[in-house]
């Protein structure tokens, strides 16, 4: 896959989705936005383990904890997506 635009502003551009999603109405789609939400926190973690990868020390533990937590949302997400239908 060709990257196409620089890392940081695609991480703005998640960013400014991430606030706008979190100041706005519960979508009507809620259940699509939900499965969306995992699939993204399950991004999320592989780019942070990734990251991971690249640093050593505490950084590298930081980093690998961050990945760890945003699997966990993804799994929670993922167990109470049958409740959004």
């Amino acid at each position: 896959m060709a990257v196409i635009l620089p890392a940081s502003v695609l991480t703005a551009h998640l960013e400014s989705c991430a606030a706008e999603l979190a100041s706005s109405m519960p979508p009507d789609d809620l259940e699509r936005v939900v499965a969306q939400l995992v699939s993204g926190q399950r991004h999320i973690a592989a780019t942070l383990e990734r990251l991971a990868g690249f640093q050593t020390g505490p950084l590298a533990e930081v980093l690998s904890a961050a990945a760890r937590a945003a699997g966990h949302a993804a799994a929670a997400l993922a167990e109470g997506e049958h409740l959004f239908e």
